[in-house]
């Protein structure tokens, strides 16, 4: 389990949902700091990833 690498598609349907969250989180104007940290984490670890392919 530690060594599995997501498939890019994976990781772009995993995206998707973390953007789609963050917006409908937006606009109900329920922005929590660590839900942000959370997803500033999946970016990071999103670019990470395409830098390395």
């Amino acid at each position: 389990m530690l060594n599995y690498t997501p498939s890019p598609t994976e990781l772009f349907y995993n995206f998707d949902f973390y953007l789609y969250n963050f917006v409908q989180n937006l606009k109900k104007n329920i922005i929590q700091k660590e839900y942000t940290q959370i997803l500033a984490l999946n970016f990071g670890c999103f670019f990470t990833y395409l830098s390395k392919t």
